[in-house]
């Protein structure tokens, strides 16, 4: 599980963690994440589902207040990994 720490001088990122699932009814991937308060986001497929990632991510970081992730001259992140987990129920028939 990750997380990211907040304090008033050694806010650092630990490990961001999401999570996608797979919603056969919307035929969408769905993420969410317990490490980014309001981070819920969908898309048709994993790649679309990254991208949107990378530019809502810096966006939430920024509104929840966590510091000393964005460098505050340039306001921008830093290189930030995050590990995206994926699930999808598969059936066979036979």
């Amino acid at each position: 599980m990750g997380f990211l720490q907040r304090g008033d001088n050694m806010e650092r990122v630990v490990r961001i963690e999401i999570n996608a699932k797979w919603d056969e009814e919307a035929k969408v991937w769905v993420a969410s994440s317990d490490d980014i308060i309001g981070l819920a986001t969908e898309a048709d497929t994993i790649e679309e589902l990254e991208a949107i990632l990378a530019q809502v991510i810096p966006d939430l970081i920024e509104a929840n207040g966590i510091k000393g992730v964005l460098q505050p001259r340039q306001n921008h992140l830093p290189e930030l990994p995050f590990f995206l987990n994926t699930s999808k129920e598969m059936r066979l028939c036979g």
